[in-house]
C-alpha cells in the first residue's frame, strides 16, 4: 500500500486566515499536513532519512532551510522574511496583502498610529517578574 506524502505547514503570517504548506498548497484544501512540532517529533521517532521519505520533498527542503528561523511572530520577523523570499519565486499573495494593509492604514491613520505607540510602550509582564 502506498503511503500518501505529508506536507509541512509554514509558520503563518498573523493576518492570514488560511495557512500554506511549505510548497505553497492551501492547508485547508489539502491534507495531511504536519506542523513544525509534528515534523520534529517524526524526525525524532524515525530519523531524518526515514522521515524525509514520507514528506513532500519541496516541503522537506524548505522546512529544513527555514528551521533555524522559526520563531513566534511577536518575537521575530522570520515568517515575514521567509514569505518575502518565497514571493520572489512563487505566486505569493504577499504583494496584494501588503497593498491592502497600506490601504487600511491610510483609511485609519490615527487609529494605526495610536496602536503602534501602544505596542511600542507596552512592557511584557515577564520582563517585570521578580526574581526570588
Amino acid at each position: 500500500m502506498k503511503e500518501q506524502l505529508s506536507h509541512v505547514q509554514r509558520q503563518p503570517l498573523p493576518w492570514r486566515e488560511n495557512g500554506l504548506t511549505e510548497c505553497g498548497l492551501d492547508v485547508a484544501k489539502y491534507g495531511p499536513t504536519l506542523t513544525r512540532a509534528e515534523l520534529t517529533e517524526k524526525v525524532k521517532a524515525l530519523g531524518k532519512t526515514r522521515a524525509a521519505m514520507s514528506v513532500c520533498m519541496t516541503c522537506w527542503q524548505r522546512a529544513e532551510r527555514y528551521f533555524q528561523s522559526y520563531f513566534r511572530w511577536d518575537e521575530e520577523l522570520s515568517p515575514l522574511e521567509r514569505e518575502i523570499q518565497s514571493a520572489r519565486h512563487d505566486k505569493s499573495p504577499l504583494i496584494h496583502e501588503l497593498k491592502a494593509i497600506g490601504i487600511l492604514i491610510d483609511r485609519h491613520r490615527d487609529e494605526f498610529n495610536e496602536l503602534v505607540e501602544d505596542v511600542r510602550v507596552t512592557v511584557p509582564l515577564t520582563s517585570k517578574a521578580r526574581v526570588q
